[in-house]
This record gives structure tokens, sequence and C-alpha cells, in this order.
């Protein structure tokens, strides 16, 4: 059995998390069960990721071990209250799967009954402590929510953000062989949506030079390795994929993300975009606007852009097409227009999420790129 290592950046500002990474599921494992100390857990695992043969090892090799395990299937095309179970007491929680289980994971590590919970965010509170020890190992290389204190809840049909420095989870733990099994299509997609918060997040209020320096790595680690999973889906780039991913989260963790992510919900709830693919759709105006703006920003802005261009188009302004082209070599839809769904350009720019909208650093009118990602979708 490989042991697990201590990766560097191991502890977060926020608190205790710590990041392990291991080369296989028997390592996985291993791992996973010093962290439980021989706790009994609830595992929420994916319904399809669940008969991927390393994780099916994991779920077995721990209910074997720690009497009084329970796995716990999430089917639900979307996180929600409705697939938080029961907790059994003192359960810590453990997450083996990709952005949507952990969320679902965070929110059972609330350690409150489903119709508690439900309540309580119906009311508003969505600032909630985690009461559960909380372990993630990630199946998809995008959403970096193994490193973030917040986790998204699908509610009466609108898209609700459940933040609380405590669920950033105790461990994230990563192996790239639990990437292995997913498609092509759904690692292309969910490398796409670790780049972009590579970027995003740099143009955010609240970008700081810590969060910054997870940007810039997951952009420099995660393009190369997206472009060459792009030409060969044999490419073996799992390991940077997943690093890129956790970078991205370790990031937004501090600055958030902001305008592609404020109007992707939309069509992943409506439309059932894949949310990767739902920010990247509005990732080329979003970088033509930036680079329209970057003569009058401040320092900080204008660097970051310059380093972004320089990383995904070789130059230090954005040319024109870059990310158009990087979709299609993924073999992507690249504008909305060109997806398999009818989408009303008039709800899109109604559906605009607000806190993600207030997190974007004002370097371009928001009104007119509002405007104009509905004309898009028409």
């Amino acid at each position: 059995m490989t042991t697990a290592r201590a990766a560097p950046l191991a502890r977060d500002t926020t608190g205790s998390h710590t990041v392990l990474r291991v080369e296989d599921g028997a390592a996985a494992t291993g791992a996973l069960l010093t962290a439980l100390a021989s706790a009994p857990a609830t595992l929420v695992v994916g319904e399809t990721c669940a008969r991927a043969p390393a994780v099916a090892a994991i779920l077995a090799g721990v209910t074997s071990a720690v009497p009084g395990s329970r796995v716990v299937a999430v089917a639900a095309p979307l996180p929600g209250v409705e697939s938080v179970p029961d907790l059994a007491p003192d359960h810590p929680v453990v997450a083996i799967g990709g952005g949507k289980v952990m969320d679902v994971a965070k929110l059972t590590a609330l350690g409150l009954p489903p119709a508690e919970l439900a309540a309580r965010i119906d009311a508003g509170e969505t600032a909630l402590p985690r009461r559960r020890h909380l372990i993630c190992l990630p199946t998809t290389a995008g959403s970096g929510s193994e490193a973030t204190h917040f986790a998204v809840c699908y509610r009466k049909g609108r898209k609700v953000s459940v933040a609380h420095p405590s669920l950033q989870p105790d461990v994230a733990l990563l192996c790239p062989e639990l990437l292995r099994s997913a498609s092509h299509r759904q690692k292309t997609i969910s490398a796409l949506d670790a780049v972009a918060q590579g970027i995003e997040s740099q143009f955010s209020r609240a970008a700081t030079a810590e969060s910054r320096a997870f940007s810039r790595e997951a952009l420099t680690v995660g393009l190369p390795a997206l472009r060459a999973l792009a030409r060969d889906p044999a490419a073996d780039g799992l390991a940077d994929l997943q690093n890129a991913a956790y970078c991205a989260g370790r990031a937004i963790n501090i600055a958030k993300t902001n305008l592609p992510h404020a109007l992707s919900y939309h069509l992943t709830l409506v439309h059932a975009v894949p949310h990767g693919l739902a920010v990247a759709l509005f990732f080329e105006r979003y970088l033509r606007a930036l680079d329209a703006g970057r003569t009058r920003m401040t320092a900080p802005y204008r660097d970051a852009f310059r380093d972004v261009c320089r990383t995904l188009c070789g130059a230090d302004s954005y040319r024109a097409g870059t990310w158009t082209a990087l979709i299609r070599d993924c073999g992507l839809p690249a504008r909305i227009a060109e997806l398999e769904t009818q989408v009303d350009g008039a709800a899109l720019a109604r559906s605009v999420d607000p806190e993600r909208l207030g997190n974007f650093a004002d370097l371009f009118p928001v009104a007119d790129f509002t405007a104009t990602a509905a004309t898009d979708a028409a």
C-alpha cells in the first residue's frame, strides 16, 4: 500500500483543513480508515460513480473494516435537501463523488434533520455551522468543493449558497485513480470549470495575493492538462487536473466567483447544462470584455489579466477566439445557440445570481455584459 503523504499548503487560513495525496485506490482506502480512526461513518456517494471499480473497492473496504458504516447514494441531478439523509448520532461524513455529492455531504455534515434544514434555508438562514467531521474524496476534477467553505443547494427552483467557515472539509483526500472512470466529456467539462475558476477568481473584489497564487497554479497546471486531454482522450494528466481543481477551490474559497458563474446557474437548473460547460459558455465574452477594459484596471487586476493572457494565448492581451477554440477542441458546443435546448435570453438575463454578481470587481459595465449574454442566447 502506498502511504498517504501530506501535500504542501496543507493548512488553510480558515481552520484545520488538510489535503492528502495518494497514488491509488488502495492507498485512499488506507488513508480514509486512518482519518476515520475506526469510527462508523456515513459515506455519501454518487449513484453512478459508486459502480466504478476504484470507488466500489473503497466503499467495500470501509464498510467491512468499520461495522456500522453506511452508504448513501445520491441520485438527484442537482444538490438539494431532498438528498440529505437522516444522520446517525456522531457519524462523520465522507463524500466520494463530484461537486454535487460533496455539496450534499456538506449539507449532511451540518447535522440537522432534513426537515429542519429545509425550514432554516427557507427562512433565509444560510450561514450554518458544520457539526460533523467531514472528509471529501473527489471523483471529478472541476468544482474544487473539496477545498471550499460553501455548498450549493437548489431549493424551490432557485440556487442557494450555504456558507460557513466550518464547512470547509477537515480532509481533502486526492486520488487520481478515482477520476479514471469518468467519460472523456465529463473530464473535459470538469477541467473547463477548474480552469475557468482559476481565471474568474482573479477578478473578484475579494481577490488577495494568496488567492491569486492558487488561481495561477490552477491555470498553469490545469490548462496544459486540459489541452492534452482535448487532443488525446487517453492522455494521462489526471493528477495535474486534480491538483488544478483543488487549487481553484482554494482560490474561490477566498475570492469566490463572479460574472460567468452568476449567469451559469440558469442553464444548469432550467436546461440541464452541466455546470462546467454552463460557466465556460460565458467565458469568451468575459475575456473580451476584460481585454477591452484592461487599460483602466488598477495594477493588481491589470497584472493578473496580463498573466492570464500569457498563459492562455501567449500574449499580453487577449486574442479573440482563443477560449472558443479551446471549447471546440474539447468537442463541446461553444455558444449557447449551439446547445440542444432553446434558451430564453430574457429569462437568462433575469436569472443572474446577485451574490456572484456582487463579487465582481466592476472592471467593465456589467449591464452591457449581461445584455450581450442574453443576446447570444437568442
